[in-house]
């Protein structure tokens, strides 16, 4: 058996040694397949045929040449080239065993034969095709999806056709309109006239003394609530005789109890059938870290605590009526445009509404709020608002003016007034009539806002992001000296 069979897994060796001692004779075997692909002499057989060098005859190294020869062919399994290293590290056992006598052989055929260019070319080639393929492979599916592209493209245009078409739009049309001629029908509709009792606070001035009058008018029996004699006094001597004055402090619960049983006297087993809660004050109305915790607690006994207590003490006079309460609040109660407790307070007057509402109107209580823009009425009197922001500026501490700077409040005292000048309606009827829908209407709205800049401003910025409002609002108002922003 050949020294080298050891190797031969698959292949069996054509030749093996002679058993004489003379020496070597020559073997036979058959010729080798140059051209048969897939056969265990197959891929690099052809050039080494084409690449023997005219001084290796098979004369004197036939043996050595054959088990280089196999050696060499052995590296291509089934058609498919290995790698230099591969079959340089698979057969060295055996080209050792082959070239004991003559190191220098092997080196010389394969630099002749230069497998490991064939091999890197070869390599190369195998890269490249993979590389092809892969690109083929992208580029369908660049195809594949720009068509479901233009798919969705096309789909889309028809889907605008069928959109815009006016056989479409008309029914859609149609329905909006007539959604839009019941809801009028609907909210014009009214309770026949009355003299049924309501109950006003705040009725010294504003929207309070209005509303009064217009009701008493109306022939409604008016109770009215002031803070002051003098207040009363004024409202008494221009009402007729229907309309009943008390006082009533809404922040002192002793003067809420005691307004509540006047109330009941007055109304006996008819009960209530609208209170309206209209008292309130401004407060400071000025940068945050200028106030105090009092400044918020005043503002807010007045316009949310007192509403809440004033509504609690007579709401068994409004269930025995199926009566109805309007809540005075403000369109600052739905977006926040200054610092001071006055919005704050609007804020939870509005959650008190919307909460007490679902919890009553199963005893036939409507509630309704009232969110007028900016009025002249006391609660904007600049004269007043300039008074108490003066006031907060000089307790201020040396250290918080100085970050402020002195021009500071100048300049937010002109902002206010310029603000106030431009904005604030006189027309103080555009909220009494909401108040009289209110309380007259069949159907009462849950929310009136009364004003073209609530309407208009402050109502449509509500719904804008809040880091849009915050800009504007930055912008409008001056800067601290030590501002960092």
């Amino acid at each position: 058996m050949c020294p080298s069979c050891c190797i031969f897994t698959v292949f069996p060796c054509p030749f093996s040694l002679p058993a004489s001692s003379s020496g070597i004779s020559p073997p036979v075997f058959p010729p080798f397949p140059h051209s048969a692909a897939g056969t265990p002499f197959g891929g690099w057989s052809w050039y080494v045929s084409s690449q023997l060098p005219s001084w290796l005859s098979w004369e004197s190294w036939e043996w050595i040449y054959l088990h280089v020869l196999v050696v060499i062919c052995i590296t291509s399994k089934n058609g498919r080239m290995m790698s230099p290293d591969s079959w340089l590290n698979s057969h060295c056992c055996s080209a050792i065993l082959v070239l004991e006598t003559t190191p220098n052989l092997l080196g010389k055929l394969i630099s002749l034969l230069q497998p490991r260019s064939v091999a890197q070319a070869y390599m190369n080639q195998r890269k490249l095709d993979h590389e092809v393929k892969t690109l083929q492979v992208q580029a369908a599916q660049f195809a594949k999806q720009t068509g479901q592209w233009i798919g969705m493209v096309e789909n889309f245009n028809q889907a605008l056709k069928v959109t815009w078409a006016p056989t479409m739009w008309l029914p859609l049309l149609l329905g909006a309109l007539l959604w839009a001629v019941l809801w009028l029908l609907r909210d014009w509709q009214s309770l026949p006239a009355s003299d049924a009792f309501v109950f006003i606070t705040g009725c010294d001035s504003g929207f309070g003394r209005l509303l009064a009058l217009q009701l008493d008018q109306r022939g409604f029996r008016v109770l009215a609530s002031c803070l002051t004699p003098s207040g009363a006094e004024d409202l008494q001597r221009v009402a007729s005789s229907r309309l009943h004055t008390t006082l009533l402090d809404i922040t002192d619960p002793q003067s809420v109890q005691q307004a509540a049983k006047w109330v009941e006297t007055h109304v006996k087993e008819a009960g209530l059938f609208g209170l309206v809660n209209n008292a309130g004050v401004a407060g400071i109305i000025g940068p945050t870290p200028w106030l105090t915790r009092d400044d918020f607690q005043r503002v807010l006994n007045v316009n949310t605590m007192g509403p809440i207590g004033v509504t609690l003490a007579l709401l068994p006079l409004l269930q025995q009526a199926r009566g109805r309460v309007i809540n005075i609040t403000s369109v600052l109660g739905r977006l926040a445009a200054n610092g001071g407790g006055y919005c704050v307070s609007k804020f939870g007057l509005e959650a008190f509404s919307d909460s007490l509402r679902r919890d009553v109107a199963h005893f036939g209580i409507r509630v309704s709020i009232v969110e007028p823009g900016f009025f002249r009425t006391p609660v904007t009197n600049l004269e007043s608002l300039e008074k108490t922001l003066q006031a907060c500026w000089a307790r201020l501490p040396p250290a918080t003016q100085a970050h402020y700077g002195g021009a500071f409040l100048t300049k937010y005292l002109q902002v206010q007034e310029r603000i106030m000048n431009l904005i604030c309606d006189p027309d103080l009827t555009k909220v009494s009539r909401c108040l009289e829908h209110a309380l007259t209407a069949r159907h009462p709205r849950t929310r009136y806002s009364p004003g073209w800049d609530a309407k208009l401003l402050w109502l449509p910025a509500s719904y804008l992001p809040a880091s849009l409002v915050d800009a504007v609002l930055t912008w409008v108002l001056p800067k601290p000296a030590q501002a960092v922003h």
